[in-house]
């Protein structure tokens, strides 16, 4: 069986769907692998002979649409904000 590391955003939209179902029910291996000179945490989704290891932090970002932004940077507080300017 052919082993692959794939970005979630890189499976089509069906693909996406099927493996956030599976991911949600906890019915995807969890593993750690090597990936971008880091160890990062992901699971396993086998589809036609192939077995295609995904980060976990794709799957999360990509489906609650949180940007890598969002994560580093904290929403300002409302007493600090602009006039005009809304959360």
């Amino acid at each position: 069986m052919k082993r692959t590391i794939k970005c979630f955003q890189d499976f089509t939209s069906i693909q996406q769907n099927q493996i956030y179902k599976l991911f949600e029910s906890g019915e995807l291996e969890r593993v750690r692998f090597p990936f971008q000179n880091d160890i990062a945490d992901g699971v396993i989704f086998n589809q036609e002979e192939i077995m295609y290891l995904i980060p976990l932090k794709g799957i999360k970002l990509s489906k609650h649409k949180i940007t890598p932004e969002e994560i580093k940077m904290p929403k300002i507080s409302v007493e600090y904000q602009h006039k005009g300017e809304t959360e």
